[in-house]
């Protein structure tokens, strides 16, 4: 007696991570420090732009804004609706120097692709922003956010986590 064929979900090598929406005026905070680091005639790159929070908290003050969702959402905002992996691949990056990559899982894909593909010139600021703070990834490699990059002149870009207490909203850029 068959129940009829079982589907099998595809098991995902990354693990979910929570994006706790209470934590909204952290965000906000944490993405005023970023913009206001790098400066608001930056460009930003919000690779999981949802419905446009951030942007109508934090992005429209800065000098340019592109979304990418795979959901199209009918508003004002320039987006692009597809995998943001898949459009990082395919634009040019050095348009943009604050990347927001807060996800509701782990955005660690997106920062490789941007490490490959955004050089950095010595002395320019870029944001990197995940707001997921204290992990802990078990082989020691990271142990915080958001990101800064720093632009060394003989050893290209460093990107690092910023340290600081768990307990407020981080977020600079190095110059």
């Amino acid at each position: 007696m068959s129940a009829g064929p079982r589907r099998l979900a595809k098991k995902s090598r990354i693990a979910q991570l929570p994006s706790h929406r209470q934590a909204k005026s952290a965000k906000v905070a944490i993405r005023q420090n970023v913009l206001e680091a790098v400066g608001r005639d930056a460009r930003v790159f919000d690779a999981f732009a949802g419905v446009g929070e951030m942007h109508r908290e934090v992005w429209h003050q800065a000098a340019g804004y592109v979304g990418c969702d795979r959901v199209w959402y009918r508003d004002k905002r320039v987006a692009f609706v597809a995998d943001n992996r898949r459009v990082m691949r395919s634009i040019d990056l050095t348009e943009f120097r604050v990347f927001d990559f807060d996800s509701f899982g782990s955005p660690w894909e997106q920062i490789v692709i941007l490490a490959a593909r955004r050089p950095i010139a010595p002395g320019e600021r870029v944001g990197i922003e995940d707001p997921r703070r204290g992990m802990d990834l078990r082989g020691g490699a990271v142990s915080g956010s958001p990101m800064a990059a720093e632009a060394h002149p003989a050893a290209g870009a460093d990107f690092r986590p910023q340290g600081g207490s768990r307990n407020r909203p981080r977020g600079r850029a190095l110059s």
